[in-house]
């Protein structure tokens, strides 16, 4: 007999896939500790660290710097040392290991490059495309952008966030410049998306606004009661109408609130991103609810229906059809009798009974009989009078 059979093969491939992928990864390590021992009498492994630093191999470098102490303080053909390389090509996993040096963290906050650029001004460069293309949106991009100038900008010395390179320009006048183009695009993709959902967004909170109005079912001619009201799925598909109505109201003023923004530099950060979450968020909350809410009554409308015909075979004595409506499970015995639109002298007088307290008031022992076959819990329950059906 073959051991785990019962296991999905698709999990076996899952596990194959990650034990090669770790596999691959300790051979690279092995392969890059060997290259280590070959040159430790070297300087050539300027080209290693800067690569590994360049693809956030943070394993790599944190191997390398272990091995060569001083390759911290290599630098590149452009005059770049590895914490200002890191920084240049936004490998954040290099930029946390060189940040947690507390002997260094000193020297990282002043140091500049030939052209007097400090790290914040190095930060202020547009990432390159292998960093920016995983991110969907160019307000995202945007945002991704503007995360790690702040970041970068915690930690130079305060000094640095106003110093001005050999240009005369200060950090955040080369963010600005580098950036002119994707806070365009930003801009103009916000607005796009924006536009979109508010037509959306008004067209749900017209519907949901006619569907909060509308009761259904009707209300009683005497006294203007909701038909459904005394039965508890009418309490929740109201509340879920009104929590879709209030939601779809609020991504509607989100949305809106978007495509009249100013779209200023520092808004990308923080304040257009959160409209837009909270936008989308109200607008699948708002779906949710009023489809949670009407799929709960139309289920509790069949139901009702099925009762009714269950009532009618119950009262004509067709035991043929009793047990065929028993047998599709839809109705809820215990379940008691609530009159509807259709109502009648015999429907006012059991409202309240389940079908068996029916079935023994007209007398029909077969289909009590199947009843309490189904469910003998059927015995004690009590109709609005206090009586069980054998009382």
């Amino acid at each position: 007999m073959r051991l785990f059979s019962h296991v999905p093969a698709v999990t076996f491939k899952f596990v194959e896939a990650a034990q090669r992928k770790e596999k691959a990864y300790s051979d690279a390590i092995r392969l890059l500790r060997s290259t280590c021992n070959l040159i430790r009498t070297s300087t050539n492994y300027n080209n290693v660290i800067f690569e590994a630093t360049r693809q956030n191999a943070v394993e790599f470098v944190k191997l390398i710097v272990s091995r060569f102490p001083n390759a911290i303080w290599s630098s590149n053909e452009d005059g770049h040392t590895i914490i200002q390389y890191a920084v240049i090509n936004h490998s954040e996993k290099i930029y946390n290991l060189l940040y947690q040096m507390s002997k260094h963290k000193n020297i990282y906050r002043t140091i500049k490059d030939p052209f007097k650029n400090n790290l914040l001004h190095m930060a202020a460069r547009l990432a390159p495309e292998n960093k920016l293309n995983p991110i969907l949106g160019a307000a995202l991009k945007v945002q991704r952008e503007l995360q790690w100038f702040k970041e970068v900008e915690s930690f130079v010395c305060p000094l640095n966030i106003i110093q001005k390179n050999s240009l005369g320009e200060t950090p955040q006048m080369v963010f600005t410049k580098k950036h002119k183009k994707l806070l365009i695009e930003g801009e103009k993709w916000m607005k796009e998306i924006a536009q979109s959902y508010t037509i959306t967004a008004t067209l749900i909170t017209t519907i949901m606004f006619a569907a909060a109005i509308t009761v259904p079912g009707g209300n009683k001619q005497d006294n203007g009661i909701p038909m459904f009201a005394n039965i508890s799925l009418f309490t929740i598909f109201a509340v879920s109408d009104v929590i879709s109505f209030f939601t779809s109201v609020a991504s509607l003023l989100m949305f809106l609130s978007i495509v009249t923004d100013s779209f200023r530099e520092h808004k990308f950060l923080f304040k257009l991103p959160t409209k837009l979450i909270i936008g989308l968020f109200a607008l699948v909350k708002n779906i949710i609810s009023a489809t949670y809410g009407r799929s709960m009554f139309d289920k509790k409308e069949a139901q009702d229906r099925k009762a009714e015909e269950l009532y009618a075979a119950i009262l004509n004595q067709d035991f043929g059809n009793v047990i065929d409506i028993l047998d599709e499970g839809v109705v809820t015995l215990t379940d008691k009798i609530t009159i509807s639109s259709n109502t009648t002298a015999l429907h006012v007088a059991v409202e309240g009974s389940t079908l068996l307290h029916v079935a023994a008031i007209v007398g029909n022992t077969e289909a009590a009989k199947i009843l309490v076959e189904r469910n003998q819990d059927l015995l004690y329950v009590k109709d609005n009078e206090e009586r069980t059906p054998v009382n």
